[in-house]
């Protein structure tokens, strides 16, 4: 099965964090059994991603919001992309990279109102800047 074999891990130093993510191509695998296009994980956790076999895929994309409670407090965007491509056009190995992290610093020790509809946004206009890019 062609994916990205080693986990890709999310840290922040908040334990009661939260990372929401999205993947737009492929799938997470949840367990041996299911499969899903969302996730859920604490600081320290990591995720594997898996292509759809129904398609070719060879640009994928993850979303991912850094939560605590109810603020939207960081987001990134992880960019999936072909490592090794057969002559037919099959890709065989993935390979995946940051394109952009970002952290929103607390306001007189509050958090910022920071709205999904900005941060879907900003991380739209990213995909937009790199999209199959091969030299970052």
């Amino acid at each position: 099965m062609n994916s990205v074999s080693l986990p890709i891990v999310l840290k922040y130093e908040d334990e009661n964090a939260r990372f929401e993510c999205v993947v737009d191509k492929g799938v997470f695998p949840e367990d041996a059994l299911q499969y899903g296009k969302n996730l859920t994980l604490k600081p320290g956790d990591g995720f594997r991603w898996y292509p759809d076999f129904n398609e070719r895929t060879k640009y994928a994309y993850v979303d991912v919001f850094l939560k605590t409670e109810d603020n939207i407090i960081g987001y990134a965007v992880i960019e999936i992309y072909p490592y090794h491509i057969y002559s037919d056009g099959h890709v065989c190995d993935y390979r995946a990279r940051f394109l952009k992290s970002i952290i929103f610093p607390k306001i007189d020790g509050k958090y910022q109102n920071i709205t999904k509809e900005y941060v879907q946004a900003a991380i739209e206009e990213v995909k937009n800047k790199y999209q199959g890019k091969e030299d970052l």
